[in-house]
Formats: structure tokens, C-alpha cells, sequence
């Protein structure tokens, strides 16, 4: 399946969340354990990739995987390719016992799909790289680990969040802990890899008998009041309705999210957790959800647009990906002229706008 032709620059800007800081958390690599055949498998949830893209039917395919999961793209490469490989077969076994000659052609001209390792991104992990799946032509991008859920400006995106283990016995401690009033209004959130066992925890709390638990679930939505996140229905009405709420969150969440979240929820409480193995497993002192304040990272922000009023010089990228765009000469194709001239015009405007800041 062909990929449309590009009609217009794609956008090639982080998203102004996360205008400062890669929000994707550094992994000490070193710490993490080899998962066996099967758990990568299941982590990278193969077949579930290999069905929504038989469904999607695309041929071309890119693998962005952040750069600690690198080490199991080959593995999921090949178990990616026997999964299209048992798929074909099927098929074909169909198409023989309904003796179809038709269908027998038509797979043999089918193409068969290809992967591709996108290893070196443009921009954070978290954001989807259509820069570098426009380089192999690819029809759709399958994006490995964290997400900040970004939207995409022309691939589609399949995303695999790769469920990290986390002990709901320690987190139920810790959240008992935390909040020993079971009338308390309280959002459960987490990071990406975590937010699968959010209804397992929101399921035991009110067990326990926790009334006021509202649960989030991830959606695609960077304008909702929990960006990328369910609200409650109350919230949908009145916005301030938020403000009654206390966020307990698994996990840290990026730095640009937790200014966010700091805004709209009266208190924000982090579990901690880490990437080693014993995280999925209970333990005597469970670890505690620390209150979150976010006034010093107020101050860094504040810090860095107050030097962004100083800066006398601001520069323009223009991508190779724009051509396109740029004006074209009588015959319908892009003339060195006209990208000198439009490179021109841009650098002109620029400086006008830098001295008008000035």
C-alpha cells in the first residue's frame, strides 16, 4: 500500500510542552535484565502488531524503539517477520481449500511487508519520527516504550507502550499510606509503561473501601485537562471541578506534564519506581509517594524565557522534507532559484522580526 504524497511541509517542531527538556527519563541500561523469547513476545506484543498491520495492510514498515530497547529490535524484528510469514501461510492455505485461483494471483502479486529499525530518531524517544520513516518510505511506524502521544502530521502510528512489571501490593500500601481518608477525592494516573495497571489498583483500593477513585485512561487528547487522559464527568462541565481532586501518579512523569498537572490538581503524590526486576516483586518496606512541588522547576522555566528576551539573533531550519513546497518554475518543478529566493525571503523576514524584537 502505497504511502500519499506529501503535500506540505511536515511539522517538524517539538511540541511546545516539551520546549525545553527531552521528556523522555534516561534508562541505566546496565540494570536491566534480558527478557527471554517469550517476554518479548508479550512486551512488545507481536501479535498484536502483526494483526493491526495485516488489517492496516501496509508493506512498509518502521520499528522506533528508544535507545534502551535496542538491544531486542532484532529479536522483535524476526519475530515480527514470522508472524507476517504464518500469516501468508494461512492465507494461502484458505485460498487453496476454496480452490480461489483469483486469490492465489492476487497474493503472489501481494508484496511482502518489510521492516524497518529506526535507531538514531530525530527528537526525543517519546515523539513519533516521521523524519526518519520518511527516509525508508514507510506506510506506518509501530512506536516502541513511552509516549508522549504527540500527533502525527501524515504516518499512522501503532503504538506498543511495552507494560513494565510494578508490585499493586506495594503501590496499595503506599497509596493506604498516603491517603488514610477513604473519602478522599483522588485521580489515579501513570506513566506510559504503567498505565495498564491502573484498573487492577482502582479495583483493589475500592476493595479497600476507597469511594472517590477515579482511574484515568489514555487517550489520544493533548487538550484534555489531564493531557492524553481521561477527566472525570464533572471536570467536562467545570474545569475548577479538577482543583478538588489529589493526583497520585505512578511514576515520575516529564517535567513539562508535571508543570501541567501541578496547575489543575490541589496536590500531586509520585510513586517511585524503578527499572530493575525487583520492582514487580512485594516487599517488607514498600516505597513511599512523596508530595510533589514544582515551584523550582518554576524558577528554571521562569529562567529561561526571561534569556529568550535577550537573545538578539533567531534562527530558521528549513528541512530537506520541505521542498516540496517551495515555489515551482513554469513546468511544475522546483527551480534552484526559487529555493534561493524563498531561502532568501525567510532569512529577510527573520532578521526583520529579530531587530522589530529588539
Amino acid at each position: 500500500m502505497a504511502a500519499p504524497e506529501l503535500g506540505q511541509a511536515p511539522v517538524l517542531s517539538t511540541p511546545e510542552t516539551h520546549m525545553f527538556e527531552d521528556p523522555t527519563l534516561p534508562v541505566d541500561v546496565s540494570k536491566l535484565a534480558r527478557l527471554s523469547d517469550e517476554q518479548v513476545y508479550a512486551t512488545y506484543e507481536v501479535e498484536r502488531t502483526v494483526r493491526e498491520v495485516c488489517n492496516g495492510q501496509w508493506k512498509r514498515i518502521a520499528l522506533q524503539f528508544p535507545d534502551h530497547m535496542l538491544v531486542d529490535a532484532p529479536r522483535v524484528y524476526e519475530m515480527l517477520g514470522r508472524g507476517f510469514q504464518n500469516v501468508r501461510k494461512k492465507q494461502k492455505i484458505e485460498s487453496e481449500n476454496e480452490n480461489g485461483t483469483a486469490k492465489e494471483t492476487q497474493q503472489k502479486n501481494d508484496p511482502k511487508e518489510e521492516l524497518f529499525i529506526l535507531a538514531d530518531t530525530s527528537y526525543g524517544a517519546c515523539c513519533v519520527d516521521e523524519v526518519a520513516a520518511e527516509h525508508v518510505d514507510a506506510d506506518v511506524v509501530v512506536h516502541y516504550g513511552r509516549s508522549c502521544l504527540s500527533p502525527t502530521a501524515r504516518l499512522p502510528v501503532i503504538y506498543v507502550f511495552t507494560e513494565r512489571p510494578l508490585s499493586l501490593d506495594n503501590v496499595l500500601a503506599s497509596f493506604k499510606d498516603t491517603f488514610k481518608n477513604t473519602g478522599q477525592k483522588v485521580i489515579l494516573m501513570a506513566d506510559i509503561p504503567y498505565c495498564t495497571h491502573i484498573p487492577a489498583l482502582a479495583k483493589r483500593l475500592a476493595d479497600e473501601g476507597y469511594m472517590n477513585i477515579f482511574s484515568t485512561s489514555v487517550i489520544h487528547n493533548p487538550s484534555s485537562p489531564l493531557p492524553n487522559r481521561t477527566v472525570p464527568s464533572q471536570v467536562n462541565e467545570s474545569m475548577e471541578k479538577l482543583n478538588e481532586y489529589q493526583l497520585f501518579h505512578i511514576s515520575d512523569p516529564p517535567t513539562a506534564l508535571l508543570l501541567t498537572l501541578s496547575s489543575r490538581v490541589s496536590s500531586i503524590y509520585i510513586y517511585p519506581t524503578t527499572e530493575t526486576p525487583s520492582s514487580s516483586i512485594s516487599s517488607a518496606t514498600p516505597p513511599k509517594a512523596l508530595l510533589t512541588s514544582t515551584t523550582r522547576t518554576l524558577r528554571r522555566r521562569y529562567a529561561l524565557l526571561t534569556s529568550l528576551t535577550t537573545c538578539p539573533i533567531f534562527g530558521i531550519l528549513i528541512n530537506t522534507l520541505s521542498w516540496p513546497t517551495l515555489p515551482r518554475s513554469a513546468d511544475g518543478s522546483s527551480s534552484d532559484a526559487g529555493r534561493a529566493a524563498w531561502s532568501t525571503r525567510a532569512a529577510t523576514s527573520g532578521s526583520r522580526s529579530s531587530r522589530r524584537s529588539n
